[in-house]
């Protein structure tokens, strides 16, 4: 059941980053979704709004980290990233990068919460070729992949 969950949370992301970049004004988006927004992230300054298939994506800063969030169209949160500095990555983490990956360095490292709990998502580029590697809350290696992986095997579990 796990992994039934962690490849929904992957196909929400692959969807959330795979569509289409269209911004949308405020006033497009509906009032559930805006007030559970501001509720719970009154600190966002300088937020872009974005239609993620059924859904609704907000790209923000909230004290000095960029950040996003996914929220159905009744306005409960879905999934929220924020941007870490590779130094805020639990120490097992950085222990298992150091030994299975050596001096690669990361390009991005993100905290994803969903409501089935928090995970890590490291990304390297290794041979040209992006590599994202997804850990639990307490920095135990769960999967390998990328995007559009990850939302191929969300489709097979639902087959």
């Amino acid at each position: 059941m796990k992994i039934i969950r962690l490849f929904v949370v992957l196909g929400l992301a692959a969807e959330v980053f795979s569509c289409s970049k269209d911004t949308l004004q405020n006033s497009q988006i509906p009032e559930p979704v805006m007030q559970a927004f501001q509720q719970k992230h009154a600190d966002a300054q300088a937020v872009k709004w974005y239609k993620a298939g059924d859904n609704f994506q907000a790209e923000y800063q909230a004290n000095g980290l960029d950040r996003e969030v996914v929220l159905n169209a009744k306005g409960g949160i879905l999934l929220t990233e924020t941007a870490l500095n590779v130094n805020e990555l639990p120490a097992s983490i950085l222990n298992y990068l150091s030994a299975q990956y050596g001096d690669q360095t990361i390009t991005e490292a993100e905290k994803i919460e969903t409501p089935d709990g928090l995970k890590y998502e490291v990304e390297y580029k290794i041979g040209g070729q992006e590599v994202e590697l997804l850990f639990d809350a307490q920095g135990n290696f769960l999967q390998q992949g990328d995007d559009e992986e990850a939302g191929e095997e969300q489709d097979e579990e639902e087959d």
